[in-house]
């Protein structure tokens, strides 16, 4: 597993897959984060304009921003008052 050199987008793709495989349910600590990067780095060979730890950690990094709430997100929404929606009034913003 591993051995073979991968194109940047497989690689990509294959470390993604990792993440959605540990069901997160929040964002990895900083030492979680780094010990999945540098697992995934040795294990996964892929060409890479710059370092390839370097554009794993970006991959993770921009994996949980799109996946994973963020705190101060997720405490702004919680504290949001709930307001009794009058009638007539449009309650979505699509249009």
């Amino acid at each position: 597993m591993g051995s073979a050199t991968m194109t940047k987008e497989e690689a990509r793709a294959t470390i993604e897959a990792e993440l959605f495989a540990l069901k997160l349910r929040k964002r990895m600590a900083l030492p979680e984060k780094i010990a999945f990067c540098e697992s995934a780095h040795r294990r996964w060979v892929f060409q890479s304009e710059t370092d390839r730890l370097r554009d794993i950690l970006q991959w993770a990094v921009t994996w949980q921003s799109l996946w994973l709430p963020d705190k101060l997100a997720s405490v702004n929404r919680s504290m949001s008052p709930l307001l009794p929606l009058r009638r007539g009034v449009r309650t979505d913003l699509a249009r």
